[in-house]
């Protein structure tokens, strides 16, 4: 055997123990990181047949054309543009996904409709990679398995965290999370951070490692952007923690960093400039956007500290704030705690952590005027990235007193934590069981009596109660537009068209321009016979919205009841091509073609409407008339017998066979032999 044989055989043979250390390491922090996880699923796994919810879920998800039917072009659509006032694309690139999989999924559904539970389990798969993140973070800050397994344990199960995974919408701010978590570990885990790290050896790192890591790090921070804005946070994040916890000198993280925040910076001017100021109430002044931001500030840390009465609307909205003598106190509350952590032992380490929540929720806490703060400036979700710092307090601190009474109050804790976020999860288990537990908490959520009233009014026997509920939010709210606009769509349901115009004729002194309250106004002159004031209304919420869906839908049909089919045939053939799949207006379509006695044409869309619903009895007669008409009697027998099969009660559909039959019969004697 040669010297450098020999050699090599004796390397290897001293390596092998150490591999088997560094395996066994990291096989153990492996089983530690899975426990967090495992709990996480078990306490919110509930959610995961639960089905939309009002609260947006329907302008995202539900009602997004873009996402029913998938297709690439689509999806390039939220790349090119904002969506719904807010450029997100890669949020919704991952909600296109889902949707893909609900169609696949999801066969025992209409065509038109996708699957909640495919959304809700994409949710629970975010929130795992989130918990395992910030274990993997805190084990690389605190060297400690346990430990940083207790501090994700917190992450994944305290209350707060309830909204972000039960809630489809905010899918947002869990990929943006994970995202964030990913370029925060990188960062964190750089060369350049290890060389002040406290638990790592200093390791020589080449500068081509540090700029791609550097390099994969920012990546994931611009799509953590592109999931949702509030990202944003990132670069605070990640200061604190350099300076405060591992002690690196300002001048090292300051480029690195200052050109996160640079992008951070340019994200939030664009996201700023696609909200409108005009939909918050009273805007705050300058001088007083931190007095609002103390009160969110303090709000969020007696809500961590006792999470009870938890709900998706707190009401606590700057002009609400403002108008309380006690908003110029209440700031107090987190700098006195604050000044209390920096007095304790190791009190950088409790600061940092304090910094870490801080940080995080600074572009949401009202210092920035920004959309949802027209109902309140906090929200459990804001919580979801700052939970990080409490979840860092608690590893650290076990990490140093790793005893029985730590461990056993911790274990209490998050115990009680997992107890309060189970029951928490059935709080959202559909709108109406939502928005009443939050009508309880907070009576004058407007917007929770606007959406409880939506549920209710889509149950004839409820829609007493809807009414009461828009009247309560106009109470509230007197410029509530779309609590006008809901209950003028009860009225037209009832067909009170009187009063349906009146309360549409409030809402247009408040928004001339609401796209919804001209679409309903055309609806109630449509139903006065107002024919040509209803076509006016629609034409002008197409102005507003060329788009417009049921705008469009709607025109057609005032244009096929004054006569004009072939204007109508347009207009439905228009809202198709945005909405292939909208089921009634592929039969209206075939309508205003059998006007036209186009009835090869009709026979398609009424096949088409078919194929999104095979089980409508209407849609078999009206295919089978039109085949009929079509001179094809031997292809109409059968739709109009599984008109029969479907409803035994159909006599139209009866009479239709019968004579079909009939036809086919004496066709058949006719001939000759």
């Amino acid at each position: 055997m040669s010297i450098q044989s020999a050699t090599t055989a004796f390397m290897d043979g001293a390596k092998a123990p150490h591999r088997q250390t560094v395996a066994r390491e990291f096989m153990r922090g492996m089983l530690w990181g899975m426990l967090p996880v495992l709990a996480a699923v078990g306490v919110f796994g509930r959610v995961w047949d639960y089905p939309f919810l009002v609260w947006d879920d329907n302008v995202n998800i539900t009602q997004n054309g873009y996402l029913n039917p998938v297709s690439l072009a689509n999806v390039a659509e939220f790349w090119r543009e904002p969506y719904s006032g807010l450029y997100i694309p890669l949020t919704y690139t991952f909600f296109a996904a889902e949707a893909y999989a609900s169609q696949l999924v999801g066969r025992d559904l209409p065509q038109a409709q996708l699957d909640p539970r495919v959304f809700h389990v994409g949710n629970l798969l975010l929130h795992a990679l989130c918990v395992a993140m910030i274990f993997v973070i805190l084990r690389r800050l605190v060297a400690h398995n346990a430990a940083a397994a207790c501090g994700a344990a917190l992450f994944a199960l305290h209350p707060l965290q309830t909204e972000s995974v039960a809630w489809v919408t905010e899918t947002k701010g869990l990929l943006s999370t994970f995202l964030a978590l990913v370029a925060l570990y990188i960062h964190w885990s750089s060369g350049l951070a290890r060389e002040t790290d406290l638990h790592a050896e200093k390791v020589p790192v080449s500068w081509r490692r540090l700029g791609l890591r550097y390099a994969s790090a920012t990546v994931a921070f611009i799509l953590a952007l592109l999931a949702k804005p509030t990202a944003v946070a990132v670069p605070l994040v990640a200061l604190v923690v350099d300076v405060g916890l591992l002690r690196r000198p300002l001048r090292r993280v300051i480029v690195p960093l200052g050109a996160w925040l640079a992008v951070a910076l340019a994200v939030g001017v664009i996201t700023k400039s696609q909200q409108s100021d005009e939909l918050i109430r009273n805007r705050t002044r300058v001088w007083e956007r931190p007095l609002v931001a103390g009160d969110a500030l303090a709000f969020s840390l007696n809500k961590l500290a006792a999470p009870v009465n938890l709900g998706p609307d707190y009401g606590r909205s700057p002009l609400y704030v403002l108008g309380q003598h006690w908003c110029y106190v209440t700031w107090l509350i987190p700098t006195l705690v604050a000044v209390v952590l920096w007095r304790l032992p190791q009190g950088r380490v409790w600061l940092t952590a304090f910094g870490v929540l801080v940080a995080g929720l600074l572009p949401v806490s009202g210092l920035v005027l920004f959309a949802h703060q027209r109902l309140s400036t906090v929200a459990d979700r804001y919580l979801y990235l700052p939970m990080l710092g409490p979840a860092l307090a608690v590893a650290y601190l076990l990490s140093r007193r790793w005893h029985a009474w730590p461990i056993a109050i911790c274990a209490l804790l998050l115990a009680a934590c997992g107890a309060a976020s189970f029951q928490q999860a059935a709080k959202w288990r559909d709108s109406e069981t939502l928005f009443r537990h939050n009508l309880a908490i907070n009576p004058r959520s407007s917007a929770s009596h606007v959406n409880l009233g939506f549920v209710l009014s889509k149950n004839k026997a409820t829609e007493d109660e809807a009414i009461d509920h828009y009247r309560q939010a106009l109470a509230i709210n007197s410029r509530d537009v779309l609590a006008m606009n809901n209950l003028s769509s009860v009225y037209l349901q009832r067909r009170e068209y009187a009063r349906a115009l009146e309360t549409l004729a409030k809402a247009m002194t408040v928004d001339p321009k609401d796209v919804e309250v001209h679409n309903n106004m055309g609806l109630a002159f449509e139903g006065q016979r107002k024919y040509k004031h209803a076509i006016a209304s629609y034409e002008l919420a197409l102005k507003l919205s060329p788009e417009h869906v049921s705008a469009l839908n709607n025109l057609g049909g005032a244009l096929a009841a004054r006569g004009d089919f072939k204007g109508a045939v347009a207009r439905y053939r228009e809202a198709l091509a945005l909405r292939p799949k909208l089921v009634f207006t592929w039969v209206n379509l075939g309508n205003a073609l059998v006007r036209q006695q186009k009835f090869a044409e009709a026979a398609e869309s009424y096949r088409r409407a078919l194929a999104l619903n095979p089980g409508a009895a209407d849609y078999h007669n009206l295919l089978g008339f039109a085949l009929a008409h079509d001179g094809k009697i031997a292809e109409a027998v059968p739709h109009f017998a599984e008109a029969v099969r479907i409803r035994p009660s159909f006599t139209v559909a009866k009479n239709n066979l019968a004579a079909a039959r009939a036809t086919l019969e004496e066709s058949r004697s006719s001939l000759a032999p």
